[in-house]
């Protein structure tokens, strides 16, 4: 047998690496393959997991519209409290692979932004407060005042005009420390943006405001709302501790402007919260005879029903939560309700009624 050739060698040698480089690369496109496929057999889980998710909170929100229903149906009066079917704190409901619930929220005890909204005929330039809303929205943003947090009467009153010109259509400063677009267009440590000039469509807006501070902005946030759109009132039985706080002003005498809140003591404070959680006002005009309340309260947008409320749900399974935000409208008069907006974004609960958010 003849020995092979040099030639013969190197072909061999040749053969053996591209027999080697077709290995490798069947054996790459292979696990390429293995793994687009684990990515697509993953996502279509999620994806299927998530629609099933997004289906136990639209059932959430039909319980939430029932008990709506039913609480309307089941009180004459209509007063809104702590008391009622819809505030009663409820266990979730398990699930085989997870759980789901939800807590429904009164947005009417919060403070509405959108009732700051400038008459167009009022007079510029005049010092505030000129409305009741504006002279609790100025004790609004005091309330959170304590030994390390502290906004003073002129920043206050610095954000309050920001938010008037915000809202208001036109370009004209209320104030020489107010804020128009020229303001917001000159910014430096931002992306310039201009000035809504129209009604806020989320209170995450105000992080927007000019003299508004990432502080401030998370202790004021979880209190107050733009629903309705319009404006509207405050339900005394289920306002937080800071919009209680916020209520305390006097009926104006004589024109011009309107005068500030009048601090609460904690301890008058702790009384009314102790009957909100018993059995609510009836009538607003119970606020005033409350220990630390002014006798001449001005009571404009004060009530003690409501037609706007949120929804915190929250559904799990296996190791996927996903919340939702449903603010839900329920009609005065028939009682029937329905959800008018839906967002996966929301501010944390606090509410006089409940002491935790869903989990």
């Amino acid at each position: 047998m003849k020995p092979k050739s040099a030639s013969g060698r190197y072909q061999s040698g040749a053969a053996l690496i591209v027999a080697l480089l077709v290995v490798a690369l069947v054996t790459a496109i292979a696990t390429s393959m293995a793994s687009d496929y684990i990515v697509t057999v993953k996502r279509a889980s999620n994806q299927l997991v998530g629609e099933q998710a997004w289906s136990y909170l639209r059932g959430a929100e039909a319980f939430a519209i029932k008990f709506l229903r039913v609480d309307h149906l089941s009180d004459p009066n209509n007063n809104d409290g702590c008391d009622d079917i819809w505030a009663e704190e409820t266990d979730p409901f398990m699930l085989e692979d997870g759980a789901y619930g939800g807590q429904l929220q009164d947005l009417q005890g919060k403070f509405n932004i959108n009732s700051l909204m400038p008459d167009p005929t009022e007079r510029r330039m005049d010092s505030l407060p000129r409305t009741v809303q504006q002279a609790r929205f100025l004790a609004l943003l005091q309330s959170f005042n304590d030994d390390e947090f502290t906004v003073t009467q002129d920043e206050a009153q610095s954000i309050t005009e920001a938010v008037l010109d915000w809202l208001d259509p036109d370009q004209n400063a209320l104030t020489f420390s107010s804020a128009e677009d020229s303001y917001y267009e000159s910014l430096d440590d931002r992306r310039p943006y201009r000035a809504a000039d129209t009604r806020m469509q989320d209170a995450s807006e105000l992080l927007q405001i000019a003299h508004m501070t990432p502080q401030l902005y998370e202790k004021l946030l979880p209190h107050v709302t733009v629903w309705p759109l319009g404006g509207g009132a405050i339900n005394i039985n289920t306002a937080t501790e800071n919009v209680l706080l916020s209520l305390n002003v006097p009926e104006r005498r004589g024109s011009g402007s309107m005068a500030g809140a009048i601090p609460v003591k904690p301890e008058d404070l702790s009384a009314v919260m102790q009957l909100l959680m018993a059995e609510g006002f009836s009538e607003v005009s119970m606020l005033a005879d409350q220990p630390g309340f002014e006798p001449t309260l001005d009571t404009e947008d004060l009530v003690v029903t409501s037609a706007y409320f949120v929804l915190h749900a929250a559904a799990t399974l296996g190791d996927l939560t996903i919340r939702s935000y449903s603010t839900i409208y329920r009609n005065p008069t028939t009682g029937e309700a329905k959800v008018i907006k839906r967002s996966a974004s929301g501010s944390s609960v606090i509410n006089s009624c409940v002491s935790e958010p869903p989990t």
